[in-house]
């Protein structure tokens, strides 16, 4: 999840439909309003699956993986200019933007969610690809 307040985020997120099984989605809210970002879940199998957010300047992209090694743009290129105080209505101004791990039992049985680890890596030099941010859940 890269968010900079609960109405302005992109959250990546892992679910279950009946007709597509577990699958992986992407929302948006900007100013509140939710939207799915996919037009479609990618469809998963069970599993272990690595997600990566890579977000550079006004630019933030999600990626996936099933190994950990070979990485499936998830979204094309997202505005992450609804991540910043600019683009808030609360007028506060803010400390800035968040990258997060979160589990949601919608199921309400107490499912749990596993997260074996979580990277966040700031690449400075501008020359160098963008930040990243990495997990296996």
């Amino acid at each position: 999840m890269c968010l900079y307040d609960d109405e302005n985020f992109y959250y990546a997120n892992i679910g279950f439909d009946d007709e597509l099984g577990i699958n992986l989605g992407v929302l948006e809210s900007s100013l509140g309003k939710l939207s799915n970002v996919l037009e479609k879940p990618v469809s998963l199998a069970d599993g272990r699956v690595y997600l990566r957010a890579d977000y550079h300047e006004a630019s933030l992209q999600f990626f996936y993986s099933l190994d950990g090694q070979y990485w499936a743009p998830l979204t094309d290129n997202l505005d992450a200019t609804i991540l910043s105080d600019e683009h808030t209505t609360a007028g506060l101004g803010f400390t800035g933007s968040f990258g997060a791990l979160c589990a949601h039992d919608m199921s309400g049985q107490r499912a749990v969610a596993d997260f074996d680890y979580f990277d966040y890596i700031d690449y400075i030099d501008l020359d160098s690809p963008p930040l990243a941010m990495e997990s296996e859940v």
